[in-house]
């Protein structure tokens, strides 16, 4: 959250036309700043993005390629509040970014507090450690940045099940209230047009068999909630190959 009195001062950003990342870089020229500015002429892709026929590109709803234009605010739930969310993605609409890597839940392992809740106190789930019991105030937070999201033509790559942070309270709840877990994302969000789901985070154990079912007892319970026609199934990232 941006505090009372705080300097706070955006630097330019390199645009970088890959699946992650705007690479900071020396403070903002007015020839910089012309350019960011000029990247907003550009038609707002129709989401939800799908694979294309030949399973080589993303595709918008009217079949136009979509390429990922990235950034990463990782802790943007649980850090911003709503009108530091909507100033950043302003922002970052300016700079042709497209994409945010954020997660769904959040603790001291991506830059939020220790016990996952958010900078102003709303725990994701009203008994702590159990993944059972989602609080409505939170996943209001949730709501409210994937519509300030859509408001900028921005797509979220939404972690559900964050691993760095995250993996050992899955695992200590077990796999039947993981699965439960995926119910409850997967149907609050399945009609919501401009996400990603994805899994993982620096997840290197996913060989580990008993690591592996905690990330997969809550996709597959996801997918298994995914809208139909099947041109608007919602795309996934594999949790195998989100390594960071």
């Amino acid at each position: 959250m941006i505090r009372t009195g705080q300097s706070f001062r955006y630097r330019c950003s390199g645009i970088v036309l890959a699946i992650i990342g705007a690479l900071p870089g020396d403070h903002c020229s007015a020839g910089d700043r012309a350019a960011a500015e000029a990247v907003t002429n550009y038609k707002v892709p129709v989401y939800p993005v799908q694979k294309s026929a030949n399973n080589r590109y993303l595709i918008d709803q009217n079949n136009i390629p979509f390429m990922i234009v990235g950034d990463s605010p990782h802790s943007l739930i649980g850090r911003m509040s709503k009108s530091d969310a909507q100033f950043y993605m302003a922002n970052r609409q300016r700079y042709g970014i497209n994409t945010l890597w954020v997660e769904l839940l959040c603790n001291n392992k991506t830059a939020c507090n220790e016990d996952g809740t958010t900078f102003d106190g709303i725990a994701p789930f009203t008994t702590p450690g159990d993944i059972s019991t989602p609080n409505p105030a939170y996943f209001q937070r949730v709501d409210d940045m994937l519509q300030l999201a859509a408001a900028h033509g921005i797509m979220l790559l939404l972690d559900a099940h964050e691993t760095a942070g995250w993996l050992a309270t899955f695992k200590a709840n077990g796999p039947e209230k993981a699965a439960a877990f995926g119910r409850f994302v997967g149907d609050r969000y399945k009609d919501v047009p401009n996400f990603v789901w994805m899994y993982g985070n620096d997840f290197q154990t996913w060989a580990d068999a008993n690591d592996d079912a905690a990330v997969l007892a809550v996709a597959r319970s996801i997918k298994k909630r995914r809208p139909e026609p099947h041109s608007h199934h919602r795309t996934e990232l594999p949790q195998q190959r989100i390594t960071g």
